[in-house]
């Protein structure tokens, strides 16, 4: 008998078959996962060749789908409890969905995520538009590609591409295989991805019902936030300042990107399902 839906937004360069295993965790313990392939990934792209490419407001557009799949799950599912578990580019929809006045979720589950603003950001999307007027949309930017995630790899010397997301060497080889994993983005892809900045306006985070539960997990060797968790510190820090009642916090020793397909994966499903299972019958069904 189902307790209560969990709406999975996975990350870039993948796609949500990925998380048949957690997925199914998840159903054997009573909750209905509703998880599709991001725009511009997977299934949903119209083809291979156009696996991360994507013309508009990217960013806008994702955070619009899980609005829908949202009412879709109150609609088919109105006495279960919505969650919604972001990884890494999934997490930041999860945390700008938590901002929208008509999603009212019973839970946040945030992975591999950290916080986004940085005068950085602002640097690189306005060097992105450039190379996006100039190169084009659809061109795959490979430079930062490499900026980016091949730099993520040199932390890890000798264990070659993608290394970076998991200590699990056998996990790694699969992503490296799948050729639905690892595809180069477009320009056009970055530039939305890159607009953060309505997210942390003041205007936008006193939207977040402050009773939201919230789980941030990370791990400790994550790339994404230096290789210290500083990124989710800071976020967890940043949740708590707002005043929200119940953010939690876990940094995995040890650990990189990709919590479910890491060594210690089961701790994590463990810890996802205790977050869950702690909200189910708190008040009433969002």
């Amino acid at each position: 008998h189902p307790r209560g839906v969990v709406l999975l937004a996975h990350g870039m360069m993948e796609h949500a078959q990925r998380y048949t295993h957690f997925a199914e965790f998840l159903n054997a313990n009573g909750f209905v996962v509703i998880a599709p392939d991001l725009r511009a990934f997977g299934k949903t792209a119209a083809s291979l060749a156009e696996n991360g490419i994507y013309e508009g407001d990217y960013f806008g557009d994702s955070v619009r789908d899980f609005c829908d799949l949202h009412k879709f799950s109150r609609q088919r599912f109105p006495d279960l409890p919505a969650f919604m578990l972001g990884h890494s580019a999934g997490s930041y929809i999860g945390q700008r969905m938590a901002q929208q006045d008509r999603v009212r979720l019973k839970g946040l589950i945030l992975m591999g995520t950290s916080y986004m603003k940085n005068p950085i950001y602002g640097v690189a999307q306005r060097l992105v538009n450039q190379m996006t007027n100039s190169k084009g949309f659809q061109q795959p930017a490979k430079w930062l590609d490499s900026l980016i995630f091949g730099t993520y790899d040199k932390k890890f010397k000798g264990e070659g591409r993608s290394a970076w997301l998991s200590r699990d060497k056998a996990e790694v080889e699969r992503y490296r295989n799948d050729p639905y994993c690892g595809v180069v983005s477009s320009y056009g892809f970055y530039r939305s991805l890159l607009n953060f900045n309505e997210m942390y306006k003041n205007e936008s985070l006193a939207r977040i019902p402050r009773d939201l539960p919230i789980l941030i997990l990370a791990g400790g060797e994550d790339q994404i936030n230096g290789g210290t968790g500083a990124g989710a510190r800071k976020l967890h820090s940043m949740y708590q300042t707002l005043g929200l009642t119940d953010v939690q916090l876990r940094i995995y020793a040890g650990a990189r990107h990709e919590l479910i397909n890491e060594l210690n994966k089961e701790e994590v499903y463990g810890d996802i399902l205790k977050f869950l299972e702690r909200h189910l019958d708190e008040g009433s069904t969002p």
